[in-house]
């Protein structure tokens, strides 16, 4: 399998908590990973790909406005009695420096 990505990842497991992130104008979503060229987080919205959004890292109690571009969106779980939880991949429109990169391998797990 070839690798694609152009950046690496950092990916929020182990009681390591992400950085709080929303989609302008105001929809929060988790961080599931993060790298410098883009990221892949998880909400109750379904995002259209090739469509421009506005994601919202608070970076040491900034916050850091990226363009990016939805690669992808599909729906990620179905739990009983809540609303569907969909994950979406951006593109950043320009490579971001200075996001948070916690070395941790695994995959960041929505509570309930």
């Amino acid at each position: 399998m070839t690798e694609r990505r152009r950046s690496r990842r950092a990916v929020y497991a182990k009681g390591v908590l992400p950085p709080t992130a929303r989609i302008r104008p105001g929809r929060d979503v988790i961080v599931v990973n993060l790298s410098e060229s883009g990221a892949l987080v998880e909400g109750c919205w379904r995002l259209r790909p090739g469509g421009r959004v506005e994601l919202v890292v608070r970076v040491v109690d900034q916050d850091r406005v990226i363009g990016g571009h939805v690669t992808r969106c599909y729906v990620h779980a179905l739990p009983p009695r809540q609303p569907v939880r969909y994950r979406t991949a951006i593109r950043f429109e320009l490579m971001v420096r200075g996001l948070p990169q916690p070395d941790v391998v695994g995959e960041y797990v929505c509570p309930p």
